[in-house]
């Protein structure tokens, strides 16, 4: 079966962009290229977040995480803000799929879902990553 999404933007900034796809209840972050350069960058787009995806109103949505083009380092100093942006990007959905485009992207992802508070999906293929979201 062939999917699609149709993300209406809640918001964008130089690092990521938020959607929500309401007819299929998938909220949409797409991370570019641009990398972080600060634990302040990064708490900021978790508020951001936040803002624009409240707590209360996510039980009946999951979320894709769109990471192909996310700049693959990370600066170590930087894994703590990483972390509690991760928890927040995760927290109340139903489900969450999270969308590489390499295996070493899918084997740093899939360390993630050891530590995931819900069921989570790594990925290379959106058609995949929408099966389970959509269908659980």
């Amino acid at each position: 079966m062939q999917y699609s999404l149709k993300a209406s933007e809640l918001f964008s900034n130089g690092h990521v962009t938020i959607g929500c796809d309401y007819g299929q209840r998938i909220v949409v972050v797409t991370r570019k290229a641009r990398p972080y350069e600060s634990v302040e960058e990064i708490d900021k787009a978790r508020q951001q977040f936040f803002s624009a995806a409240p707590t209360a109103q996510r039980a009946q949505y999951c979320v894709l995480n769109d990471y192909r083009l996310a700049p693959l380092r990370v600066h170590p100093a930087l894994e703590p803000a990483f972390a509690r942006y991760r928890a927040e990007t995760e927290r109340g959905f139903a489900r969450a799929a999270v969308l590489v485009t390499t295996k070493v992207g899918g084997i740093r992802s899939g360390r993630l879902g050891d530590a995931a508070s819900l069921p989570l999906l790594v990925s290379e293929s959106l058609e995949e990553a929408l099966e389970f979201l959509i269908r659980g």
